[in-house]
């Protein structure tokens, strides 16, 4: 990737502009489309605004914009001296989920609402649990104790489960282990470590199949839709979201049916189209040739992301870069095979799907990867403590 990378950037400054570049071209893009999107869903909800829905989009842009320009002022090497405040107050913002301020839908409460705004803090805790697996995976008196390095994982995944159970929200824990997965792949961790990664993931299976009785559903609406027969029920009922996710795959065809098109045909209807389905409106009204563009695109700036990665030489902030651009990669697929049909787990498609906080979290795990870029490695480590 080094390689090919410098074959057309020669200086630090030239992958920064051009990650700020991709940024722009995404979210412009998923405005486009999520402009259409908001005018199909208009259609069932004619009391939606698409104008104040988009103004609302824009704004949160805006200020995730300033804010990934802040975030990428501050050393990130600060985040290891304050790992455990960060991790605190994660944790108090996911507690806030079990009182009042917390708001339901679809049956998972994951928001806080604070009248202007709702929040919804698992974004923040996907940022969180890379810093401190980046932290964990850099400190050298951890490294050393495999118990340690064991103990201290097992309490994380622990409060992510917790977590997840209680909202419920398990697409975040699919995030969150992938980017942590693909963080100990560069850290060549000890062999104890992924036996026991192993025995989390066949124990994490049979949580999930304790878990609400619509994850056990999913996954048999799941196998009928692709192995075996819906019933009339399912058809109207369960599977009825990615059906018409797939029949939007299926009409768009090579070149898609144009701008608007789901919104004016009478053969989809698509839900939750302005989130978690509006990959399924863009392969309706771009086609594959469109789709494969649009996947070009999002391919080329997580490239980008890591090479950032590449070309820094200090541990902590490699990891935190390849933790940011595998939870960026991981959000991308699993929203398009959730469109393809895989059971939904409710992952926004990134610069694309509505939703303040995911854009303005999003924008800040950018600040993060620009601010590793620019800062040189340092001789010393900030954090010179124990862990405990």
């Amino acid at each position: 990737m080094r390689n090919i990378v410098r074959t057309w950037i020669t200086h630090r400054d030239q992958l920064y502009r051009l990650i700020i570049f991709m940024t722009v071209v995404l979210f412009c893009i998923g405005l486009f489309f999520l402009f259409y999107a908001y005018i199909a869903e208009a259609v069932d909800h004619p009391s939606i605004n698409i104008f104040i829905q988009l103004g609302i989009q824009i704004f949160a842009f805006l200020l995730g914009f300033g804010l990934m320009f802040l975030v990428a002022r501050f050393r990130y090497q600060l985040y290891r001296r304050f790992i455990f405040t960060i991790s605190i107050l994660t944790g108090v913002a996911m507690l806030i989920l079990m009182t009042p301020l917390a708001v339901e839908r679809n049956g998972a409460v994951r928001w806080i609402d604070f009248g202007l705004l709702q929040f919804q803090p698992s974004e923040v805790m996907k940022i969180a649990f890379i810093l401190f697996f980046a932290f964990l995976f850099t400190h050298k008196k951890v490294r050393s104790n495999v118990k340690h390095l064991i103990a201290y994982t097992l309490g994380a995944f622990f409060v992510l489960a917790v977590a997840s159970w209680a909202q419920p929200d398990y697409g975040t824990i699919l995030i969150i282990v992938a980017a942590v997965l693909g963080m100990a792949l560069i850290a060549r961790l000890p062999w104890k470590w992924w036996i026991m990664i192993l025995i989390i993931a066949i124990a994490g299976v049979g949580f999930i199949s304790a878990g609400p009785s619509y994850i056990s559903t999913r996954i048999t609406t799941f196998y009928d839709l692709h192995f075996g027969e819906l019933t009339p029920e399912q058809r109207y009922g369960d599977a009825y979201h990615s059906l018409q996710n797939l029949q939007a795959v299926r009409v768009g065809g090579a070149v898609g049916q144009g701008p608007g098109f789901v919104s004016q045909s009478a053969q989809l209807d698509i839900p939750e189209v302005t989130t978690d389905s509006i990959f399924a409106l863009v392969a309706a009204e771009t086609g594959f040739i469109g789709s494969l563009l649009l996947i070009f695109i999002f391919l080329l700036f997580f490239t980008l992301c890591y090479a950032v990665a590449d070309f820094t030489k200090d541990l902590f902030g490699r990891y935190i870069v390849v933790g940011i651009a595998t939870m960026f990669a991981a959000q991308f697929f699993v929203n398009i095979l959730v469109v393809l049909g895989f059971p939904a787990t409710g992952i926004p498609l990134i610069f694309f799907s509505r939703g303040g906080t995911s854009l303005l979290l999003t924008f800040v795990a950018v600040g993060i990867i620009l601010n590793v870029l620019q800062q040189q490695p340092i001789k010393r480590e900030l954090y010179r403590g124990s862990l405990v």
